[in-house]
């Protein structure tokens, strides 16, 4: 999967920073962003640029992965953004990806959830509980078919006001 161009679909903007957090693997994920789509990147910004980092990546073979990942990180921190901002980019079109795939069956589709906001350490600003965490639902109330239909409709709403957010203005 591309994540660039998913990004782009989503209208939400992707800046040097979102490609080396990408390149690097967002929060407990893998790299998503591989060096050839920083590459093609780079070459979509070449016209009317003298920036020698974006000329360095745009004109870089494949292979010279270490002086790519130098320009970005030289890129990236001229970038008006911040790094947690940059992250909840990821994170919208990661559970987005997901959601599709979140099991039908009430225990597993909680756990896949709850395993998914693991990989971001559980934020403050999310949509989902953890069953014993600052709440006192029992195992029964929180794996049953009405607490998981609330939690799947509660992230999709998260969703729509995380667009809200990160979409270009």
């Amino acid at each position: 999967m591309n994540y660039i161009d998913v990004f782009k679909e989503e209208d939400i903007e992707v800046n040097w920073l979102t490609l080396l957090i990408g390149l690097d693997g967002p929060a407990n994920f893998p790299p998503l962003v591989d060096v050839a789509e920083i590459i093609n990147f780079a070459i979509e910004l070449l016209d009317g640029t003298s920036d020698r980092d974006i000329i360095s990546i745009a004109t870089a073979y494949v292979s010279e992965s270490e002086a790519i990942r130098s320009s970005l990180m030289k890129l990236s921190k001229r970038v008006d953004c911040n790094e947690e901002f940059e992250m909840r980019k990821w994170r919208y079109i990661l559970l987005k990806s997901m959601m599709k795939d979140v099991p039908q069956d009430s225990l597993y589709g909680l756990i896949f959830l709850t395993e998914f906001w693991a990989d971001f350490d559980y934020p403050s600003d999310r949509p989902h509980l953890v069953q014993g965490q600052k709440n006192s639902l029992t195992p029964e109330e929180y794996y049953s078919d009405e607490f998981f239909e609330k939690t799947i409709a509660n992230h999709y709403t998260w969703l729509k006001q995380e667009l809200n957010i990160l979409v270009k203005q």
